[in-house]
């Protein structure tokens, strides 16, 4: 198992985003609502 930020429609298409050397911070976690928020409702998961 490992963690993850996960956010979007639970039955949605899914994303894997992947975020740059700094890790998970405010701007990749702001990359994955907009991905969520698009047409028909994304799944966006970054490890």
């Amino acid at each position: 198992t490992f963690d993850a930020y996960v956010i979007g429609k639970e039955d949605g298409p899914g994303i894997v985003v992947l975020q740059e050397w700094w890790g998970v911070d405010f701007e990749i976690k702001n990359h994955a609502r907009h991905i969520a928020n698009l047409e028909p409702g994304f799944k966006a998961l970054i490890p």
